[in-house]
């Protein structure tokens, strides 16, 4: 409770207009306390695709209280609506974006301190390492990937923080035999870099709401390789073509062969993922969207909305 005082009281010295929180315990915490913080609005702020669902007090009171309900992908718009009955017409769909900072290390840079060649052609997904992402149905499509015995000698680079499945998927690179090219680098600051050296983005999530690992290879020009799944396709385009279904490792290794031999297509692809990012998925795009959507309620007194 003094923690959300002292939040409470930060809030009214900044005197905002909007409280605008970003995904699930933020959006409860400001949501609870809006009423007193003498701003006229307040944004529940869906940034996944809903995982932590507690039914407790904050969580409670912060969705009979909040005025404008926002996700970044149909299935936070789907989650909203059906697992805290919000209609529909009280969601607003608000896509991610993202812009790349200038590499902070050059391409060779990035390679050398990895350990691959210049000429090696490096597939890379950016996501923490957690059941989400499932990275073993990437591990075994990669294993089939190396079986199919691809002269320039491919690497795998997987960049996020080191959670719990870390230890297992060590021990499936062993067993799958794909040690010697697979590389888990942990996180990095240097997204823009890392995406640089790369030529190829792989996404293998199960369950997702926009991944920005999706849309910064887009950003960086890269073609993708990813799992059909309603945030992704919306990214991606639902007719893009290296869309796979969800924990299918064969098809997963299907479409990253089709990149690994096919330079023109690794190309074409990746200008249209970069045209599509810069088109849709800007951080202007997204700051107006917000300002379309908020701007109604900025006329408003300030306080709780009725």
């Amino acid at each position: 409770m003094a923690a959300l005082l002292r939040l409470l009281q930060r809030i009214r010295k900044l005197k905002p207009d909007v409280i605008l929180s970003f995904n699930d315990f933020p959006n409860k915490v400001c949501g609870a306390i809006w009423p007193w913080s003498k701003a006229r609005t307040c944004v529940w702020n869906q940034r996944d695709e809903g995982r932590e669902v507690t039914g407790r007090f904050l969580e409670r009171r912060a969705l009979r209280q909040v005025n404008v309900f926002t996700a970044n992908s149909l299935q936070g718009v789907e989650f909203l609506a059906g697992r805290f009955g919000i209609s529909r017409a009280r969601i607003h769909l608000v896509p991610n974006g993202v812009s790349l900072d200038p590499p902070a290390r050059t391409r060779d840079d990035w390679r050398a301190a990895i350990g691959i060649g210049p000429q090696v052609v490096m597939v890379t997904m950016i996501a923490n390492l957690h059941k989400y992402k499932d990275h073993e149905t990437l591990l075994r499509a990669w294993a089939r990937v190396t079986e199919a015995g691809n002269g320039n000698g491919p690497h795998l680079v997987l960049a996020g923080q080191l959670r719990e499945t870390f230890p297992r998927l060590q021990d499936l690179c062993r067993l799958l035999g794909v040690t010697g090219s697979v590389h888990f680098i942990g996180p990095t600051d240097d997204v823009s870099g890392l995406l640089a050296a790369s030529d190829i983005g792989v996404f293998s999530s199960r369950l997702e709401g926009m991944p920005n690992g999706v849309l910064e290879s887009m950003a960086a020009g890269l073609p993708v390789v990813a799992t059909r799944i309603a945030g992704i396709a919306a990214a991606l385009g639902e007719d893009y073509p290296l869309l796979v279904p969800p924990a299918d490792a064969r098809l997963l290794a299907d479409g990253l062969q089709a990149l690994l031999g096919d330079q023109g297509l690794r190309r074409r692809l990746g200008e249209r993922n970069q045209k599509r990012a810069m088109d849709e998925f800007s951080p202007a795009a997204m700051g107006l969207r917000f300002v379309s959507i908020l701007d109604p309620f900025l006329s408003r007194p300030r306080g709780k909305s009725k």
